[in-house]
């Protein structure tokens, strides 16, 4: 089972199931590209996407456009419904 709905686009895996070897740095690129609205789990322990961490011990942490996003009040769904992102597994 995959924990998460993103795939490679070279090999069409899960990125948890991906070998390709570019894929780590390609995730990197997106998550830390300054003004990117895209927001991941990610791994601070070994800087990896949160389904390709290995960490015994993970520090995951929510990162847009290379910056940390504090999701201590969670977010607001389109119909208003509050969500938490929960940091402390998989």
């Amino acid at each position: 089972m995959s924990v998460s709905n993103m795939s490679c686009s070279l090999c069409c895996l899960d990125i948890d199931q991906c070998a390709c070897p570019e894929l780590d740095d390609n995730l990197k690129k997106i998550v830390f590209t300054k003004g990117n609205k895209v927001m991941v789990k990610w791994c601070a322990a070994c800087d990896k996407h949160f389904a390709r961490c290995k960490c015994k011990y993970p520090e995951f942490k929510l990162i847009a456009g290379g910056e940390e996003v504090d999701a201590s009040k969670g977010f607001l769904t389109a119909d208003g419904k509050r969500i938490f992102v929960d940091l402390s597994r998989r």
